[in-house]
């Protein structure tokens, strides 16, 4: 039942697919020939020309730099208020345990800092 003890077999070659064989034999060609189109009086289209233009202009482009140092500047306080809301659930957190642990009179040996 279950697992067996002793690995089945290795595939022998006859009963790999013949995709497989080509393989392990070092065959790395397409599963199939393909013809080659040698048609050469198929003209070339004409390249298409590249036309540079601008979406913003360099007044749009200050404009939305000068948005995103604002909202950064009004980001800078999260990360400390962010800190001191982690110190409080940790505090929280370890009282909860203490009192858990004074209920029930075991020991958590738990570290929640």
């Amino acid at each position: 039942m279950g697992i067996h003890a002793v690995p089945a077999a290795a595939a022998d070659t006859p009963s790999l697919s013949r995709r497989a064989r080509d393989l392990l034999a070092g065959d790395l060609g397409a599963h199939r020939d393909l013809p080659i189109d040698d048609d050469a009086d198929t003209p070339t289209p004409a390249p298409v020309p590249v036309v540079e233009r601008t979406v913003y202009s360099r007044e749009d482009s200050r404009q939305a730099w000068l948005r995103r140092r604002a909202d950064l500047e009004d980001l800078t306080g999260v990360a400390g208020q962010l800190d001191d809301v982690d110190k409080r659930v940790n505090e929280i957190n370890r009282q909860a345990m203490a009192l858990l642990s004074t209920e029930t009179g075991l020991q958590t040996g738990v570290d929640v800092t």
